[in-house]
């Protein structure tokens, strides 16, 4: 039996070797042509069996090459198989009406097209379908058709059509079959990453106590909080002289006493602050003498041998005591006021101690931000943020600078939280959306501003930036609002208003530094997030450390399932940036993709 040729009509080089490769390994000979003038051309030299063909190819499309073979008299018995990846029912009446043998829309089914092509070639044999004198006419979707074909054609090209469907909808139902267990397991993965994430965000890995955002949490919740921050004296040395592992197994028999020498009546919680500072935030009611509990903590701690290998390791702690905003900072000052006085083992923080030099400095900054509002030193940088999809820049954050009496550059570290106490914060933030406004609206750009919750919560500030959006039409629809992922959203009522207001500007809303502090996933499921920025404690080192791989991919695969975007904080080198692209992050922001500029480039 002779080899039956199929002739491939085709512009797509990829569909042709699907094809070739199809009807090569099932027995068939092929040879193609690149449109439907090709093909005629082919079909007079080489007399194929039968023709597959696209419908949208240039110079003669499908429908064409089809109405050309069935009008011709020695060709018109010539099967004519039509594929495209158009599916409305008047691409089937246009198939009908050219004489077409059977219909398919890409992607097709190998094995039902070989059915097909195996049907038509045994029917080619035994009958054909002549041409009815008779014309059908009917109208759908406004428009007159006129059909002149027989039946046998118009039943064999519709049952054709409906195989493919049927075919199709099968495919649609097994996909969505394992797309639902795919999900399945993702929800169990997410879950699961989700636990680790938290345990990572809010415990110190070596101790497994709270860590340092974990208190900045925590503080607020007491109503009169006492605190007592723990520093091991002289920890250097001993890290030094025993080793670093000696150093790490100290803390963790540390955090292990202090567990046990905190009474379980009180209300009262422990951390690690971070290299050998620990502390205990204490609610402070008449019946706990706190002073009783410093005490015993020296005296039991002091008193304690530890023992490494053959080593006996003694240590000696002093402790600052602070019941006053901001907690942390004040014990912190007492602490270095009792290192300078070796005999005293801990201290109160009071006014009256003499502890101005830090006081002084906060006046200092005070006075230099009052003088830089008035004197418009206050300005915008603008940092660049890259599409790892299209490796363009369409995107820059906001960031504030300010410039002191002598030309030095301010950064935010040294006087956001200055600001915010000496209730200069709403003004510097005023003026940052007013620049970046004025920085924007003459492009195309999108661009980012943070905003903090008691940015949120205040009414005036509120009134501000509907009048600016306002009096800045469409330019809300370029906006992103940051807010950072570690403070506390208490009152979600109002920020959720706030976000509502925002979003009928057009305006959109990214969680900032998430995976720092405090992660939380119910926050971007309540707040209508459209970007979450991956805080770069775990970007900084994602080519070199497994455990941020793993909880960066994990935010990934949780935020594309809700369609909101990532972006990575601190890409610095060719490496981050290959391996955030690598994961699915959606942008990239970072020196290695551009600092801060005052000029948008």
């Amino acid at each position: 039996m002779n080899k039956h040729t199929i002739l491939i009509v085709e512009d797509s080089l990829t569909q042709i070797e699907l094809l070739r490769h199809l009807f090569l390994n099932n027995g068939y000979d092929i040879c193609v042509a690149l449109n439907g003038v090709d093909a005629l051309e082919k079909i007079n030299k080489q007399s194929p069996s039968i023709i597959i063909s696209d419908i949208s190819m240039p110079e003669m499309d499908g429908y064409e090459l089809c109405r050309s073979v069935k009008n011709n008299k020695l060709l018109h018995n010539l099967p004519v198989i039509l594929l495209t990846n158009l599916s409305d029912p008047e691409e089937v009446i246009k198939s009908i009406q050219v004489g077409a043998d059977c219909y398919m829309t890409k992607p097709f089914d190998d094995q039902l097209l070989l059915s097909k092509v195996d049907d038509l070639l045994s029917n080619n044999k035994n009958l054909s379908f002549n041409t009815s004198d008779d014309v059908i006419d009917f109208i759908y979707k406004g428009k007159q058709y006129a059909i002149n074909s027989n039946s046998q054609k118009i039943l064999a090209i519709l049952v054709s059509t409906y195989e493919n469907m049927i075919n199709q909808n099968r495919k649609l139902r097994d996909i969505e079959i394992e797309q639902k267990n795919l999900n399945q397991q993702l929800s169990k993965k997410v879950e699961e990453r989700t636990s680790e994430l938290k345990q990572i965000a809010i415990k110190d890995r070596l101790t497994n106590l709270l860590n340092r955002f974990s208190f900045e949490s925590d503080k607020e919740s007491f109503a009169n909080p006492v605190f007592l921050l723990i520093n091991l004296d002289g920890f250097k040395h001993i890290n030094s002289f025993y080793g670093v592992q000696a150093g790490d197994y100290l803390l963790k028999k540390i955090s292990e006493k202090l567990l046990k020498l905190i009474p379980k009546n009180i209300n009262a919680k422990i951390y690690r602050l971070g290299g050998d500072d620990f502390g205990v935030l204490c609610e402070n009611t008449p019946t706990f003498q706190y002073e009783e509990l410093v005490n015993k903590i020296i005296t039991e701690i002091e008193n304690y041998v530890i023992m490494y290998h053959d080593y006996d390791i003694s240590i000696s702690i002093t402790i600052g005591i602070s019941k006053e905003i901001p907690l942390l900072e004040k014990a912190d000052m007492v602490l270095k006021y009792l290192k300078k006085n070796t005999r005293i083992k801990y201290m109160e923080y009071n006014e009256h101690l003499n502890l101005y030099q830090n006081i002084s400095s906060n006046l200092t900054t005070v006075k230099l931000l009052k003088n830089a509002i008035k004197n418009d030193a206050v300005y915008s940088v603008f940092q660049p943020i890259l599409d790892n999809k299209t490796g363009k820049i369409d995107k820059y954050e906001c960031l504030i600078r300010i410039n002191d009496a002598d030309g030095n550059v301010l950064y935010p570290v040294s006087f956001l939280k200055i600001a915010k106490e000496s209730k200069l914060y709403a003004s510097l933030t005023e003026i940052m959306i007013k620049k970046s406004f004025d920085a924007f609206k003459n492009n195309n750009y999108t661009f980012s501003i943070n905003l903090s919750i008691e940015d949120i919560l205040d009414k005036s500030f509120n009134d501000f930036i509907r009048k600016e959006l306002d009096n800045n039409e469409y330019l809300g629809q370029r906006i992103v609002f940051e807010f950072l992922e570690s403070e506390g959203i208490e009152s979600y009522e109002i920020v959720l208003k706030f976000i509502k207001d925002m979003k009928n500007y057009g305006c959109k809303i990214a969680i900032d530094d998430f995976g720092s502090g405090y992660s939380n996933f119910e926050h971007i499921l309540k707040l209508y997030v459209d970007y979450i920025k991956i805080d770069a404690s775990l970007i900084k080192n994602i080519d070199k450390d497994i455990n941020s791989e793993i909880i960066v991919e994990t935010i990934v695969n949780f935020t594309k399932k809700l369609n909101i975007e990532t972006v990575a904080e601190y890409v610095d080198s060719f490496e981050v940036y290959k391996k955030v692209k690598e994961l699915g992050v959606d942008y990239s922001q970072g020196f290695f993709i551009g600092k801060p500029e005052p000029e948008i480039n």
